[in-house]
């Protein structure tokens, strides 16, 4: 859940998004609910495998389209390898796509 909350953050004070609903649709691919519904039950909703494939490709996407300087694009791939790495973990752990 927190890589998916960082991912937001960092969205949203880079003007990419407007707010949870516009993340959660543009760059979820879910209802405009899903990221709020997550943070208001942490425990009992993780992102699922197909969530997190997704913010990776559109992150990957948007960094590669974005024109981004070399001073900044490094934090946006540390982002990126990092919603990769949850996503391989969870894949690992479960042996399948959740």
């Amino acid at each position: 859940m927190e890589t998916i909350t960082e991912a937001f953050l960092l969205l949203r004070a880079n003007g990419a998004v407007s707010g949870g609903r516009d993340f959660s649709q543009a760059w979820l691919g879910r209802s405009a609910s899903y990221l709020s519904s997550m943070m208001a039950r942490p425990a009992s909703r993780r992102p699922s495998t197909g969530v997190l494939m997704t913010l990776y490709v559109r992150l990957r996407e948007y960094i590669e389209e974005a024109g981004m300087t070399e001073d900044v694009r490094p934090t946006w791939e540390e982002m990126a390898e990092r919603i990769w790495g949850a996503a391989m973990d969870r894949i690992n752990r479960n042996g399948y796509l959740t």
